[in-house]
Parts: C-alpha cells; structure tokens; sequence
C-alpha cells in the first residue's frame, strides 16, 4: 500500500508526538529525588543477602535520600555494617513465626 503525501505527513506528525511523548516521560522520571526509602526484608537471610547489590544501586541512583532496611534480629548481623544503609530497623524473630496480631500492630 503506497502512502500519499497527506498520509505521509500525518504519520510523520503521530510519531513525532509519540517521540515528544515520550521524551517528556522519560524527563519526568529522572526528575525524582526521593528522600526517604524503605527496603523490608522480614526474613531469610539469603534473601537479605541478596538485596545487598539493590542497596548499592539504590545509594548510587538516590545518593541523597535517607536508605532504611527493615530485617528480622537475626539478619541483623549479615547486613549492619553496610556503609549505604542509613538506619537499620530490626525486629524479633519470634513476630512473624506465631500470630501475635496486636504485637504486629503495635510494632
């Protein structure tokens, strides 16, 4: 199917609107500076392991933002001493392991 040249130009206009579309997201998102970010990581600590090059990249996207890792008492030991990490929030273990609903709330 041949294009003629009104059709050309309308084609022409859509994509460079969706171009512009497009240019003006990506400018929108690398606009973000959060302040503040909450990992969690309720257990495994393998998984809290894991999360330490997440935490990296978080520090090297966000320098300025305050990172927070929230990890159970017992992962505690694996991930404290992590330069990018600004707080280190732990709980017990025991929280998560029996339901204690109204200690989970007050936590």
């Amino acid at each position: 199917m041949k294009l003629n040249t009104n059709m050309r130009a309308k084609f022409f206009r859509l994509l460079d609107y969706l171009f512009h579309l497009f240019d003006h997201v990506r400018k929108k998102n690398d606009a973000l500076n959060f302040k503040k970010i909450l990992l969690i990581r309720t257990h495994a600590l393998g998984d809290v392991l894991l999360t330490t090059p997440a935490i990296r990249a978080l520090r090297l996207r966000f320098p300025e933002a305050i990172l927070s890792f929230l990890v159970s008492e017992g992962a505690k030991a694996a991930i404290e001493n992590n330069p990018d990490i600004d707080h280190l929030i732990t709980f017990p273990d025991t929280l998560l392991a029996k339901v204690k609903l109204l200690s989970f709330i007050h936590f």
